[in-house]
C-alpha cells in the first residue's frame, strides 16, 4: 500500500516494489495520477490497482486498506509517502511564511498530510497485518531539514517531519512483538518532485536528487535483508554511496571523494 503513490517519491517506490514482484495499491487524491502509475506497472508485467483517497480522511484510509484486502487478501508493506513541503495555495508552495504568522488552516494542512496522514494510513493497515500473522514492514519519509534547520524551508514542514520520526520510533516499539518493523528514511537532500519543482522554473538543478534516489533504500526496507532493522532512520544517498549504487544522476550522487580525504567524509548519524 503506497500513499502518495501517484507522483514523486511514492511513484518511484510503487514502480520499484512492483518490479520486484509486489502487488501494489497506488493511492493519492489525484485519480488520474494513480491510474497512470498503475498502467506503468501493468505495462511492465506487474500487478496493481488504484484507490483514490485523502490521507487526512479516516474513511478514505479505511477504504484503502479494505481495498487492498479485498483485492490481494493481505497487506505486507505500507509506504506512507504522501506529503507537502509547505502550505499550498493555488498550486504553489509557500516556504516563506514564519510559523508565528501561519494561519491554523495552513498549519493543519501540512501537519494533516505529513503527520496525521502517516498515522491514519498505519492505523488502517496494522490490524490486517497483525491478523495475517506474516509480519511486514511500514515506512514513512522524513527530511534532512529536521537536522539542518538553517535550510530555507517552511517551519511547519520541519515540525511535521520531526513528528513523523517520533511516531515511527514509537510504533516500531509497539509492533515489534508482531514482527512488523517500522522505519523512516530521507533522500539526503532536496529532491526533484512535482511539488518541489514549483520552487524553480528552469528544470532540475544539477545538485537536486532525482526521485529515484530512494528506490534502493525502499527496496531494502521492504525485503528480508532488513528483517532486523526497525525504529531506524536511513539516508538514501548515503545508503547508496556506501553500497556503490548510483540511483540518481545529480552531482551529489555522482561525486567521488579523494581517497586521501575519506577520513574527513561527513557521516550522518542515524
Amino acid at each position: 500500500v503506497v500513499t502518495g503513490g501517484g507522483s514523486g517519491l511514492g511513484r518511484e517506490i510503487s514502480l520499484e516494489w512492483a518490479s520486484e514482484g509486489a502487488s501494489i495499491v497506488v493511492s493519492s487524491y489525484v485519480p488520474e495520477q494513480n491510474e497512470a502509475v498503475v498502467q506503468e506497472i501493468r505495462d511492465a508485467g506487474g500487478t496493481a490497482i488504484a484507490v483514490a483517497g485523502d490521507v487526512r480522511s479516516e474513511e478514505d484510509m479505511a477504504r484503502l486498506a479494505r481495498a487492498a484486502m479485498d483485492e490481494f487478501g493481505q497487506i505486507d508493506l505500507v509506504m506512507a509517502a504522501a506529503g507537502i513541503p509547505a502550505p499550498m495555495a493555488e498550486g504553489t508552495a509557500d516556504t516563506t511564511t514564519a510559523m508565528y504568522e501561519l494561519t491554523l488552516a495552513q498549519w493543519d494542512q501540512v501537519v494533516g498530510i505529513n503527520l496525521t496522514g502517516v498515522f491514519l494510513a498505519a492505523r488502517a493497515c496494522v490490524p490486517y497485518m497483525i491478523a495475517g500473522g506474516r509480519g511486514g514492514s511500514i515506512m514513512a519519509i522524513t527530511s534532512a531539514t529536521v537536522r539542518e534547520v538553517s535550510r530555507p524551508t517552511s517551519g511547519v514542514y520541519v515540525v511535521s517531519k520531526w513528528g513523523v520520526e517520533g511516531f515511527v520510533k514509537r510504533l516500531a516499539r509497539e509492533l515489534d512483538e508482531f514482527d512488523i518493523r517500522v522505519n523512516v528514511f530521507q533522500p539526503g537532500g532536496m529532491t526533484h518532485t512535482p511539488i518541489l519543482g514549483k520552487l524553480y522554473t528552469d528544470g532540475r538543478p544539477p545538485d537536486r536528487h532525482e526521485a529515484a534516489v530512494v528506490r534502493p533504500v525502499a527496496r531494502y526496507l521492504a525485503s528480508d535483508e532488513s528483517r532486523f532493522v526497525t525504529g531506524r532512520m536511513l539516508v538514501a544517498d548515503q545508503f547508496n554511496r556506501e553500497r556503490g549504487i548510483v540511483a540518481c544522476e545529480c552531482t551529489r550522487c555522482n561525486w567521488r571523494p579523494n581517497p586521501l580525504e575519506l577520513e574527513y567524509y561527513p557521516i550522518i548519524a542515524t
